[in-house]
């Protein structure tokens, strides 16, 4: 039996192109992965021209890429068609779904129009959040690896990218603030369980004087007398 040989990404070509002689060629001027269309600007064309997913084939662009295609005229005026993305392999972008995904075994597939004869390998580490609901739609690129396609990069569209969009505008926002409410509740624990630290139960030892004298306790500068109700929750429960 030979060894198996990996295909080095230089050598390998995109999967859905098959390139032929386009009557225009563009640049992309803009596109919405979420909404799934844009518009590439055409000197030969006259006037901009709507692109929509469905004549990518699988493939996802970005503004400033090449590309060569048809034109058809529609209600919506001069659309693309037969788009061929002019990009490297490595460069290449893509629309998939996922197409199954275990969180216990930690992967899952895709499926793309992109790859019609075998799905996408996808790792949970390459998921924002290291999960992903099965039907989810998702742009990514890929590797080619020893037993196929795998993918990188991934980006969660539709209704799941928009809560990891929130989930991250909200982290930015407060930073360090839902830790700090969480300290500062313990604050006041600490005051009214501070009869408790001579008991013997936990919460007694965490609330209670025994504490602090039994062993050497860390306190932050924000945890010290004076610095508004936390520090003084803080500072009696726990010294």
């Amino acid at each position: 039996l030979k060894p198996l040989k990996t295909q080095p990404l230089k050598d390998w070509k995109l999967p859905c192109c098959a390139f032929t002689k386009m009557a225009m060629t563009g640049t992309v001027k803009f596109f919405n992965p979420n909404k799934g269309w844009g518009f590439i600007e055409c000197a030969a064309a006259g006037t901009d021209v709507f692109l929509y997913k469905g004549d990518l084939k699988g493939m996802c662009v970005e503004p400033g890429q090449t590309v060569q295609f048809n034109t058809i005229q529609n209600e919506k005026g001069t659309q693309a068609q037969d788009v061929n993305v002019v990009v490297a392999p490595h460069e290449a972008s893509y629309f998939g779904e996922i197409k199954s995904f275990n969180p216990m075994k930690g992967y899952g597939f895709i499926s793309s129009p992109a790859f019609p004869e075998q799905d996408v390998f996808l790792l949970k580490t390459d998921l924002p959040g290291q999960h992903g609901p099965a039907g989810t739609p998702v742009k990514f690129k890929v590797v080619l690896e020893a037993k196929g396609y795998a993918a990188k990069e991934v980006m969660l569209l539709g209704e799941a990218g928009k809560q990891v969009q929130m989930m991250n505008q909200m982290m930015g926002a407060f930073g360090m603030g839902p830790m700090m409410g969480m300290m500062g509740g313990m604050g006041g624990m600490g005051k009214g369980m501070g009869k408790m630290g001579k008991g013997t139960s936990p919460m007694g030892q965490m609330g209670g004087k025994s504490m602090g004298k039994g062993n050497m306790v860390w306190q932050p500068q924000f945890m010290k007398k004076g610095m508004g109700p936390m520090g003084m929750g803080m500072g009696k429960g726990m010294m």
